[in-house]
């Protein structure tokens, strides 16, 4: 279902030319009737051969009533751009104009009203103005068609038009979480709260729960009707009036969201890629008061340029506005300067989370701008790659996708948190390297503790990753450590007698003690030193106990039979190299075990 909202100039015939295309006059209010004076939206609708039934929003062209005018084109598909032959080209077509130029609406049908009252050169000239004015707008292409309301001219002319604009126009994409921004609110006897305005972005049906933002209210869907049909469920496109159970026509307004609950965040402030309008300096921005509206609603807001990057008159700014608002990227807007009550300019949302980060710089602004025109899955790769990792329903709204959004090649969901493949592929093998590193160093602890993980390697994935190696089932995480799946602590007996063994059968060639350390851990060493069971002879070297007092003992024979001895004769008596007799002399040359004279060496009064 297509959505189209009228535009033009005050009293150039927009609800006159409703009411011949589709029966119903769309001025609801006494006052509108009593002077002829299109004061707040109306609402039709209208069959077409090709695009089937389309909703009309009525609005009204005055200067006083702009903000009703931006409420009812928040949102539609296509505009029925009006302009009265008998009046040409007048201010509010040109405000018209830009608003919605500015809110990227391409498809519509101009219509040329009264043109039976004026000449034929007269009607010329305006048809001429108005494909002038058009020229390098998103309405530059759009037919423009002569139309007589009440005496029925160029009505069919016109449905044919919108009907072939309409026709080429894909219908409003379902992502799985509606969102009506509400236009009107009042009560019906019997039946209580209801509002309308135009669902975009997924489904909503009876007896849904639903939630009003930004106050996070909750409600239920009661009833829903569609161009005064009752429904029982509503796509997105279509135009809607929900009847509320359970919340008070007090506790909902104009600008409000109607969703479904958990679905929507809301921002205070956001990156925006801005244009001016007219040629209007950024400067502006810095000194004037400002309205922005988006959807239905219309805030307060502060905008500042971000420096160099902000050229010609369009460029990215960072907006704060005065109250919370459902957004995502994508989103369009347009804003007012509050004093003179002119359209300055407007843009696209590109960044709903802009309070939580950094001021982006000119480089990364490109980035952003390119996710524009990006099919789902090209945008959702450079937020991740930009901006992430980023929590799922963030990295979301920033792609301008829903939740349920399947993640790209490239980009792996991991427990709540969308991250980039690649960074998380290269933390992962870091962590079990630094896993593997602790296991050597001390088998018999559980595992490297989460804590020194994050001192070795301060990466904001380091949780993502860690959730990946488990899922993978290569690691364990056991009382607060990471250990692999495949590791079995050691207890300290097992070690002990490991070592020992080690020790005792390589005798007079033991490992050097950074090996030992690497196999066994220091603090099992350390424990056999303490415990006497392993001496040690130099930084690099320790022997068994046992060992060493059986070698003191063959010394002392040695020696009663032949006396002193040399170096090399110690190196041959206990079948080492010097390597290992050197170091281990100068150990009992200190403990006074054995007396240095020269080259040679006898045993002292320790031994």
């Amino acid at each position: 279902m297509h959505v189209v909202a009228t535009a033009g100039h005050v009293d150039h015939g927009k609800s006159t030319l409703v009411k011949e295309l589709t029966g119903t006059d769309p001025d609801r209010l006494l006052e509108e009737k009593q002077r002829g004076l299109t004061i707040d939206l109306g609402f039709a609708w209208l069959d077409l051969p090709s695009a089937g039934r389309v909703s009309i929003v009525d609005v009204p062209g005055h200067e006083r009533f702009i903000r009703n005018m931006l409420a009812g084109v928040g949102s539609v598909d296509a505009v029925i751009f009006v302009v009265a032959a008998t009046e040409g080209w007048k201010p509010q077509s040109q405000e018209h104009l830009d608003i919605l130029d500015l809110l990227g609406v391409t498809s519509g049908v101009i219509a040329i009203t009264r043109s039976a009252e004026v000449s034929a050169e007269q009607l010329g000239a305006v048809k001429s103005e108005v494909r002038s004015k058009l020229a390098s707008t998103s309405l530059s292409g759009a037919p423009i068609v002569n139309v007589a309301a009440i005496e029925g001219i160029g009505l069919e002319a016109m449905r044919s038009a919108l009907d072939e604009s309409l026709t080429s126009k894909p219908l409003r994409k379902d992502v799985g979480r509606p969102r009506l921004w509400v236009d009107r609110v009042f009560t019906m006897k019997g039946s209580g709260t209801v509002v309308t305005g135009t669902l975009t972005d997924g489904w909503i049906r009876n007896d849904d729960e639903v939630e009003i933002l930004p106050a996070g209210k909750k409600a239920r869907v009661r009833g829903l009707q569609s161009q005064k049909r009752l429904v029982a469920e509503a796509p997105p496109g279509s135009r809607l009036a929900v009847n509320l159970t359970g919340i008070g026509i007090e506790e909902v307004e104009r600008g409000d969201v109607i969703t479904t609950p958990g679905r929507w965040r809301v921002s205070r402030s956001f990156m925006a890629k801005v244009r001016l309008l007219h040629g209007l300096a950024p400067d502006l921005l810095r000194k004037g008061a400002f309205k922005l509206h988006i959807g239905s609603v219309a805030l307060d807001a502060e905008l500042r340029a971000i420096g160099e990057a902000f050229v010609g008159g369009e460029g990215p700014v960072f907006i704060k506005v005065s109250g919370p608002i459902p957004i995502q990227s994508f989103d369009r807007f347009v804003i007012r300067e509050s004093g003179r009550r002119i359209t300055v300019g407007g843009g696209m949302v590109l960044d709903p989370d802009g309070a939580s980060l950094p001021l982006k710089t000119k480089d990364l602004l490109a980035s952003y701008v390119a996710r524009e025109g990006a099919d789902t899955p090209a945008r959702m790769l450079r937020v991740i790659l930009d901006d992430g990792p980023l929590p799922t329903d963030r990295a979301l709204a920033r792609a301008g996708e829903a939740m349920g959004a399947e993640p790209p090649d490239g980009v792996t969901a991991v427990d709540g948190m969308l991250v980039n493949q690649e960074q998380l592929d290269s933390l992962s093998a870091k962590i079990e390297e630094q896993v593997d590193i602790h296991h050597r160093a001390s088998p018999m602890e559980t595992g490297l503790s989460i804590t020194a993980l994050r001192e070795r390697l301060p990466d904001v994935l380091l949780d993502a990753a860690i959730a990946l190696l488990r899922a993978k089932g290569s690691v364990v995480i056991e009382g607060g450590h990471v250990r692999r799946t495949s590791h079995t602590p050691r207890s300290l007996t097992q070690e002990a007698q490991e070592v020992m063994a080690l020790l005792e059968e390589s005798g007079s060639t033991p490992p050097s003690i950074p090996e030992l350390r690497t196999l066994f851990g220091p603090a099992l060493i350390g424990s056999l030193e303490r415990e006497g069971k392993a001496v040690r002879v130099s930084d690099e070297l320790l022997f068994s106990a046992t060992w060493l007092n059986e070698m003191q003992t063959a010394l002392r024979d040695h020696v009663s039979q032949n006396g002193a001895f040399t170096v090399a004769e110690f190196r041959d008596l206990i079948g080492t190299s010097r390597k290992f007799a050197v170091p281990l002399l100068e150990y009992l040359d200190r403990k006074r075990i054995t007396l240095r004279d020269g080259d040679h060496r006898t045993v002292g009064p320790a031994a």
